[in-house]
């Protein structure tokens, strides 16, 4: 009759526990110099509390007890960096400015942007601010311009529903500056050369006589309305 092995009975170093080995394979471990014992590879792979870095308490995790422990020594031993605010040319005033404080367009200054996105012209600009644009150097006069036509048809937009004021053409019309854009000095007001009393509602083939001296305007007679068809 075999007899079953003798064991030893031990406690477990990881957890505390009470467990059974064979007495032949403890003398082995102990022959070879182990010390500490363990109940299975669980407890045996299971790390050591340590204290946390920051503020101490025992933790196994590697180096710190929580996310939140982490995020503040990470946080003020590595901040973030502050972005280099370069400073940029307004492309439309030519003015140096930095994306600082919620503003961060990088073509337009903060006041630029407002007059664009308000869609309103300040009574302060003048045609120099337009035509010294960066966006606009080198560029053709009639492409240069085009900024003050622009506003033009956006203040005399009432003007639009009338007909010709030359031939009385009531399908299309354009507005036309009785007093060219570049007879103004730059300093010269936009208001001022977008003023109704400067701007006269033309056909396009009229508007074209008109810029070339073929036809003089009666600027004294009343414009007719335009009819419901």
């Amino acid at each position: 009759m075999i007899s079953a092995p003798k064991t030893v009975t031990l406690t477990c170093d990881g957890c505390g526990t009470s467990f059974s080995r064979p007495l032949k394979l403890h003398k082995q471990a102990v022959r070879k110099g182990a010390k500490v014992f363990h109940c299975s590879k669980r407890c045996y792979k299971k790390p050591e509390p340590k204290p946390c870095s920051r503020c101490g308490a025992l933790t196994l995790n590697p180096k710190f007890c929580s996310r939140s422990c982490a995020a503040k020594v990470n946080n003020s031993s590595h901040p973030k960096r502050v972005a280099f605010r370069v400073k940029r040319t307004c492309t439309l005033c030519t003015n140096e400015y930095v994306c600082a404080n919620g503003h961060l367009s990088k073509r337009y200054c903060q006041a630029c942007l407002e007059t664009r996105e308000t869609r309103k012209v300040s009574a302060d600009l003048t045609i120099g601010y337009y035509l010294n644009g960066r966006a606009v150097r080198g560029r053709h006069p009639s492409w240069v311009r085009a900024q003050v036509r622009e506003l033009n048809r956006r203040s005399n937009s009432h003007l639009l529903a009338l007909p010709c004021h030359a031939c009385g053409y009531a399908k299309h019309v354009e507005l036309a500056h009785i007093k060219s854009i570049s007879s103004f000095p730059k300093s010269a007001l936009i208001t001022e050369v977008n003023h109704p009393d400067n701007v006269v509602q033309l056909c396009r083939n009229c508007h074209w006589e008109f810029d070339h001296h073929l036809i003089t305007l009666d600027l004294g007679r009343t414009a007719r309305v335009r009819s419901g068809n």
